[in-house]
């Protein structure tokens, strides 16, 4: 019997991989769609249960074909966009997921979206981020600071369009900030881990009071996997994350922990800029409720201390513990 199959764009990207997996456990054969395959590791284990496709999401003629060819039950757009300012912003955001979207339409597939906690903007109050909340509108110069996030919510608008409308199967999930094995991305809380794995001191001279929503990449790789799979549904976006703020000093002592006699600390005060990332982070102060997820996908989360337990176990694996530059 033909094995069910699922086309995930990023596919060979972090997050990508993680779902791939998923997918091969529950008895699927991911289509990876992406660009270029790079750092395909996580993957090894399970050559011959994924294929890989090169392609990019603004070709249309080529990722109906892929659909076709495939005869794939759905897609999963976790593709990264290009980055604000480069010019190809509304061409990898709109105008690719609206190509995926179409061709789920045409082919009677589901569609699930990965949007991100940006598209919730500037909150800096203590209320809750619910998945009913609209996200608020800025003016000025203060409006570039959320291109990622007016993109995210755009393509959440399409998504929803296109099932009220098309009757596409479609969802959105929208998760916080991912951290797990598989990446070479060493923000918080990876940049600690990884020196405390590595026997590195590593010191950040503020930011510990700055509060994040961490997602454990692979209660976002089941989420995605529930919002495919579990129907009927009674909603079709739902925060896919830990449902719980950590302050960057909670995530330091956290790793002090996995990692016993850890040199690692951080001063008080908010994160000005991301790890590796120039850009300016939204405050977030409320914390994204998975009470939807929890109640209508039968989703669950993976506790800080045990996400940063088997990072840790898989940054041991590796011949280079991949450790990002002092930011100081």
């Amino acid at each position: 019997m033909k094995k069910k199959s699922v086309l995930i764009t990023g596919g060979t990207g972090f997050v990508g991989k993680h779902i791939a997996l998923k997918f091969i456990d529950e008895g699927y054969e991911p289509i990876l769609y992406d660009v270029a395959a790079t750092e395909m590791e996580l993957l090894e284990q399970t050559k011959g249960k994924w294929r890989f496709v090169t392609g990019g999401v603004e070709d249309w003629v080529k990722v109906l074909n892929t659909v076709r060819e495939n005869g794939v039950e759905g897609i999963v757009h976790c593709a990264l966009p290009a980055l604000p300012g480069s010019g190809e912003t509304t061409k990898s955001n709109f105008d690719g997921c609206d190509n995926l979207l179409n061709a789920c339409r045409l082919e009677k597939a589901k569609f699930v979206y990965v949007s991100s906690n940006a598209a919730y903007g500037h909150r800096p109050d203590d209320n809750p981020l619910l998945e009913t909340d609209r996200a608020p509108i800025f003016e000025g110069a203060q409006a570039a600071l959320y291109e990622y996030g007016a993109m995210k919510h755009i393509c959440e608008s399409l998504t929803a369009m296109y099932h009220a409308v098309h009757g596409v199967d479609s969802v959105s999930v929208r998760f916080g900030w991912v951290y797990g094995p598989g990446t070479r991305r060493c923000w918080y809380p990876q940049w600690f881990l990884a020196n405390a794995v590595a026997g590195i001191p590593a010191k950040l001279d503020e930011g510990g009071d700055h509060k994040a929503d961490y997602t454990y990449v692979k209660d976002a790789a089941q989420g995605v996997y529930l919002a495919f799979t579990v129907r009927p549904l009674k909603h079709r976006l739902f925060n896919i994350t830990s449902g719980k703020k950590v302050s960057a000093l909670e995530v330091v002592e956290t790793v002090r922990k996995v990692v016993p006699g850890a040199d690692v600390k951080i001063g008080p005060g908010l994160m000005k800029k991301g790890l590796g990332n120039p850009a300016v982070h939204p405050v977030q102060a409320g914390p994204m409720l998975v009470t939807r997820a929890v109640e209508d996908l039968g989703y669950t989360t993976t506790s800080l201390e045990q996400g940063l337990r088997e990072t840790a176990a898989w940054f041991r694996t590796l011949a280079r513990i991949p450790v990002a530059p002092d930011p100081n």
